[in-house]
């Protein structure tokens, strides 16, 4: 009976299925035989064999011992950290805390110290501030002057041109300055010992802004150039806008008699300027201070008194104040 050409291909793709199978079969007898011959040694296969991907034929004969999950396919390798890591990462995570707590805290640092050595809880009970007081290096001016008591009378003296220039000046280099300081230092000194607060102030002087005081009083003398005979003698004079005319003209008053007893010289108000009675001081004190400006003399015809009789110059200032402020 003769075959047909499909029989025939059929009959020859059964018989290579049939040595395939075959094969398959004798591979896998002799890898078991391999392994039952390792005996201990293959008890755990090596990375290498987990890793090497098998046919499904293959891991279908392999033993169920030698089987691997699903999970070790992939080797998990762990990176262990090193003591110094850890100690690192600790001192970091301490200083967040430090850093932190230290904001919470404020910026008090006497409650952060206290709570660095272990005494927060008094710190924050007791609430406690402690300021460390600053000396000035500067010295406060009005209290070195001194402050008067409520019924002490106060006496401002003005050194003509103190702390600005020299004022007048003669051949030999006598100054007005220098005569009419003489003067001031020596006034104030027999004012406090009669119990009066005394100031003496620099030409422009800021204490000047709003001065108030019972008398007010600018001393100056005048020129050393010779002009004529009749530029000799003394003059006082008051603010022609004073805001208390009856009171400064009795201070004016008291000066010139005093002054002129004292001194000897005599009284020169045709040498009266209008420096004199808008002098700038009388515009800078309190409206109510009562305030005159005194030429001592003429530094050329008069400097005989003026310098070698300077304590009757002192003394002629000093009792016309005295005539004013106290009185009989």
């Amino acid at each position: 009976m003769t075959q047909s050409p499909h029989e025939d291909l059929h009959r020859d793709r059964l018989k290579r299925s049939q040595a395939t199978r075959r094969d398959h079969a004798v591979r896998g007898t002799e890898r078991l035989s391999r392994l039952a011959d390792a005996g201990p040694k293959a008890s755990k296969p090596s990375i290498a064999t987990q890793s090497a991907p098998l046919s499904e034929p293959d891991e279908m004969l392999r033993p169920a011992s030698y089987r691997l999950p699903p999970s070790a396919t992939t080797p998990q390798v762990s990176v262990p950290i090193s003591p110094m890591l850890q100690v690192v990462f600790g001192l970091v995570v301490l200083g967040m805390v430090v850093l932190l707590g230290g904001v919470a805290l404020g910026s008090n640092w006497g409650v952060l110290r206290a709570f660095i050595s272990g005494r927060l809880s008094s710190a924050l009970l007791s609430n406690e501030v402690r300021v460390t007081p600053r000396v000035s290096a500067t010295p406060n001016l009005a209290v070195s002057a001194g402050a008067a008591p409520a019924n002490q009378k106060r006496v401002g003296i003005v050194s003509g041109h103190r702390g600005n220039d020299s004022g007048s000046v003669c051949a030999d280099g006598y100054t007005e300055a220098e005569l009419v300081y003489q003067v001031s230092v020596a006034v104030a000194s027999q004012l406090r010992a009669r119990g009066y607060a005394v100031d003496i102030l620099d030409e422009f002087d800021t204490r000047l802004d709003g001065y108030a005081s019972s008398v007010f009083i600018s001393i100056h003398a005048d020129s050393c150039t010779y002009y004529n005979d009749l530029l000799t003698g003394f003059k006082v004079a008051r603010s022609e806008l004073s805001a208390v005319p009856a009171i400064e003209d009795k201070l004016v008053a008291c000066l010139r008699d005093r002054y002129g007893k004292s001194t000897g010289l005599k009284w020169n108000s045709n040498t009266i300027t209008h420096d004199m009675t808008n002098y700038h001081a009388f515009r800078k004190i309190a409206p109510q201070t009562p305030a005159v400006i005194i030429e001592l003399g003429f530094l050329n015809l008069d400097r005989e008194t003026l310098q070698k009789r300077t304590n009757k110059v002192i003394e002629g200032v000093l009792d016309g104040i005295l005539c004013f402020a106290a009185p009989n």
